[in-house]
């Protein structure tokens, strides 16, 4: 018989989701490559080879040993073991598989070996309140910061590489935007002022190696550095931040509690900083000079008891359009943005033009026998609350249409984007689309909201943190006002005294994003509750296991809510639940339910 007793056996969780059970294999003496824990190795299961993480190493039964299977081959460096510990508490928090999150925190091609991590270069910290923001927090403080849109974070970021180039523990400093472009020209920015910074796309190997800086997307939350010496995190509002697939995911998350574990520093910036971020945390101003300045100073236009010949483009509208092609003789001059899917439905009165709200939280309200409120449940007569009217009508309207009639008003070329759209007009001068025109142009001269009551009133909880979300955008296209203004942004409504435009007016979110915190605390959403939506074939298995466990579910048409007091608690719950046979789809902090 052999003598096995000199070889390794290692625990190893495998590329397939549906096996979470993490195995045991022998390492052969042939065997050559990294061991260590977060190595990628291929192995036997089930009379095929597959990809798996190395992620324990166990007691060397001999007995054992003889009968396990041995790892095929290496298949290079994975993820550092402090990785894989933050994976498992992805998986636990955002109700998803290991393997998941390993995979996301892997190399898309085998890596055998890493570069050397040069030094970072001395940068010196920009004498600005920005600037010094970040050096001025102590190990293991994570603050949430409120900047202007049209403010440019460059100085706290460069403040952070100086304050991480020089922590004693060593380590790196991930930066986070929401999209590829914005990683790319940040990196580019950093890299001309002799920064030595690497995309975490582009450059796996280099992030192992514990390159200084690492930027990225959302998943750069996962980047593969030794240790996370800081973070800064621009855009925290912004959904591309959140994975809409299951396991959803927030980066912003998964990376404040890596800083916390490594007892780092991280700043998140947000024009609107709203509850949902870091699990409720106030945010505090950072912006100098004064924040208001990051804001447009918006035309307001009152569609109430307007021309109805008019169709839904005013005259105001129309010369502002043209005032921005006089002023811009390239490019794309201006953009309308429209709801073409339509959150809600806008209800008005027909007598005097008074959009139908619900009494308790002011959303849009649906027409049935009564004015049902699709947000909070509540209902009311169908009575117009300023006229006393009973008869209402529905507004509709689209961006094909739209489009059109812009293109023949202005007698520009005109294009039409949604989400769909891969390509922009080369030639149009205008542009009129759904929120994703906001997100294909880095300046403009003006941004028209055509119908904002829509975003204003969707029966989300969250309607009016989007509606500033999206008025944030525009700020930023436009450059804000004072001496960044580059444009104008016009608003048409039929709520002219609502408190987003009077804090789009003053240049301050906090009346609005105090509002929502108060609407989450009354109507017990997150972060005052922990949450997650179930729905699939699995649902009903599912969420008969929960109750078993005493957890409170709730059922709707087409799929059920499980609540918790915190998330310490509904991820256990759904933990000890375990996943059924048929698929479910499990959605943690839902922002419809």
């Amino acid at each position: 018989m052999a003598d096995n007793s000199d070889e390794v056996i290692v625990s190893v969780v495998t590329s397939v989701a549906p096996l979470s059970k993490a195995l045991s294999y022998r390492v052969p003496e042939s065997f050559r490559g990294p061991t260590s824990i977060g190595s990628r190795v291929a192995v036997p299961l089930h009379g095929r080879t597959v990809t798996g993480w190395i992620v324990g190493e166990e007691a060397n039964d001999q007995l054992e040993a003889q009968q396990l299977k041995s790892l095929t081959r290496s298949q290079g460096y994975g993820p550092p073991e402090s990785l894989v510990d933050l994976c498992r508490f992805a998986a636990w928090r955002w109700a998803g598989s290991l393997a998941h999150f390993l995979s996301a925190a892997s190399p898309a091609t085998i890596v055998a070996s890493l570069p050397d991590a040069p030094k970072q270069v001395m940068v010196e910290v920009p004498d600005s309140a920005l600037g010094r923001c970040f050096g001025a927090l102590q190990p293991g403080d994570i603050v949430l910061g409120e900047l202007g849109p049209a403010h440019d974070p460059f100085d706290v970021v460069l403040g952070a590489v100086a304050a991480c180039a020089n922590d004693d523990q060593g380590g790196s400093l991930l930066v986070m935007v929401p999209s590829k472009g914005y990683a790319k020209r940040l990196s580019g920015r950093l890299a001309r002022r002799g920064v030595r910074c690497v995309e975490v796309n582009d450059a796996w190997d280099a992030a192992r190696s514990g390159w200084p800086v690492v930027v990225g997307t959302r998943n750069v939350a996962f980047a593969p550095v030794p240790r996370v010496a800081g973070a800064v995190v621009l855009d925290a509002e912004d959904p591309a931040l959140i994975s809409s697939a299951a396991p959803t995911v927030s980066g912003l998350e998964v990376l404040a509690e890596r800083v916390r574990r490594d007892q780092g520093r991280m700043v998140a910036l947000s024009p609107v900083p709203h509850a949902r971020l870091l699990d409720g945390r106030v945010p505090i101003k950072v912006a100098e000079p004064p924040e208001r300045e990051g804001w447009a100073t918006p035309i307001i236009v009152n569609r109430q008891g307007g021309d109805p010949r008019l169709g839904w483009i005013s005259q105001e509208l129309v010369a502002a359009a043209r005032d921005a092609l006089e002023h811009q003789h390239s490019g794309v001059a201006g953009v309308c943005v429209i709801n073409r899917k339509g959150r809600a439905k806008l209800l008005v009165c027909k007598r005097c033009d008074t959009v139908a709200r619900c009494a308790n939280c002011e959303a849009a309200v649906s027409l049935g026998d009564t004015l049902v409120c699709p947000r909070c449940g509540a209902t009311q007569p169908s009575v117009c609350k300023s006229c006393g009217s009973m008869s209402f009508k529905q507004l509709r309207l689209g961006t094909q249409r739209l489009a059109e009639e812009f293109g023949a008003l202005l007698g520009v070329p005109c294009g039409e984007v949604t989400a769909e759209t891969k390509e922009l007009d080369p030639k149009a001068r205008f542009l009129v689309g759904t929120e994703a025109v906001l997100y294909r142009l880095r300046t403009t001269s003006l941004v028209g909201f055509v119908d904002i009551d829509h975003h204003l009133l969707a029966s989300r909880a969250s309607a009016e943190i989007d509606a500033l979300r999206l008025l944030a955008r525009a700020s930023r296209l436009v450059g804000g006002r004072g001496a960044m203004q580059r444009g104008r942004v016009l608003v048409q409504t039929r709520l002219e005294e609502h408190r987003v435009f009077d804090a789009l007016k003053k240049g301050d979110p906090t009346p609005v994003l105090n509002a929502d915190r108060d609407l989450r605390a009354q109507l017990q959403l997150p972060p005052f509750r922990a949450m997650a939506a179930i729905s699939g074939a699995g649902q009903q298995e599912l969420c008969a296991a929960l109750e078993a466990l005493g957890a409170d579910v709730i059922t709707m048409e087409d799929h059920a809510v499980v609540v918790g007091d915190n998330h310490e608690v509904l991820c256990t719950l759904l933990e000890q639940a375990g996943r059924p046979k048929a698929r479910v789809r499990v959605a943690l902090d839902p922002e419809e339910v």
